[in-house]
């Protein structure tokens, strides 16, 4: 999650209340703007709109969004939604008192910036299936990675240092990093929620539909490079570049999304959950897991369902 504001330092960050509604300050770059938003007693209908593509993080509290296409929902610490320019939303504060406020951050980016990064990956790390990367042309919801989190946090940081010399230089490299994070990210979602339709047309498609129908067999990179109609260095290259993970840690991560719904049942041994969800032994399941989740099996399932 991002990092909350430190009292001590919000003279820093925000100037005085714009609106009964919010506290509101811009920090500047020459590529991006970072709006700091501050909401101190609850409101509803609070419109809002930015004439550059913009990414909207939330610090701490909550909102319900209402968004274009979508069913109104909260947004929450840990969350982030990457949209095209002159996107409304309309927003609700329900929770936000002046001891608790709730605090989001909304960056917004040059479109040429956007351009640029999108060139390079396109030059650089083309798609399996010569698509391009692209700036998202609707809201893109996501939760926010680790490596996402410490992102934002990094150029929030930079941004707000106003007595850093290279401040711009710097804010800039980090935004094209984010840029760049949030390009792949979308592109990993929209294949994973569309293999089911893409898997006859596209090789990631297929690979990554085959290891989640044999998910528990003796999965190989050489098998599923055949499969894909690619060397293994070409596949190993491609899933990495457009999944951001190797298709071992990407079989692991699916192997472990299958041992928690079989830990949701108490009466589920480890060993039959290792097995059952494609791992060859207790111990090798209980590293992964703990690698996948910060948690052993045994701790995971005491706080999902209490024993």
């Amino acid at each position: 999650m991002l990092n909350s504001i430190n009292l001590k330092e919000k003279h820093k960050i925000f100037s005085s209340p714009k609106s009964e509604v919010e506290h509101r300050t811009r920090h500047q770059s020459a590529c991006s703007e970072l709006n700091v938003f501050e909401t101190q007693r609850t409101a509803f209908d609070f419109d809002l709109v930015f004439s550059n593509p913009v990414v909207v993080s939330m610090i701490q509290g909550k909102k319900v969004m209402h968004l274009a296409e979508k069913e109104p929902f909260e947004f929450v610490p840990g969350e982030t939604i990457a949209m095209p320019a002159m996107e409304p939303m309309t927003i609700d504060f329900p929770e936000a008192t002046k001891a608790v406020p709730t605090q989001c951050m909304a960056l917004e980016i040059c479109p040429d910036l956007i351009s640029e990064v999108s060139l390079w990956l396109n030059e650089n790390q083309m798609k399996l299936d010569g698509s391009e990367w692209s700036w998202t042309r609707h809201n893109h919801y996501l939760n926010n990675s680790p490596y996402l989190s410490a992102t934002i946090n990094s150029l929030f940081s930079t941004m707000i240092d106003a007595d850093y010399s290279l401040r711009d230089f710097r804010a800039a490299n980090i935004t094209k990093e984010l840029v760049a994070q949030l390009l792949k990210t979308k592109a990993k979602q929209f294949l994973l929620d569309n293999v089911q339709k893409l898997h006859v047309s596209n090789r990631l498609a297929h690979a990554i539909f085959y290891i989640q129908k044999n998910i528990t067999s003796d999965l190989t990179i050489e098998e599923l490079a055949e499969r894909a109609c690619l060397s293994r260095a070409q596949f190993f290259r491609a899933f990495k570049n457009e999944l951001g993970m190797t298709p071992v840690q990407f079989i692991n991560s699916e192997r472990v999304n299958r041992a928690k719904r079989i830990l949701r049942k108490p009466r589920t041994t480890l060993y039959e959950t290792a097995l059952y969800a494609g791992f060859k032994s207790q111990s090798y399941f209980n590293r992964v897991f703990k690698a996948v989740t910060g948690l052993t099996p045994v701790e995971w399932r005491r706080l999902e369902i209490g024993v």
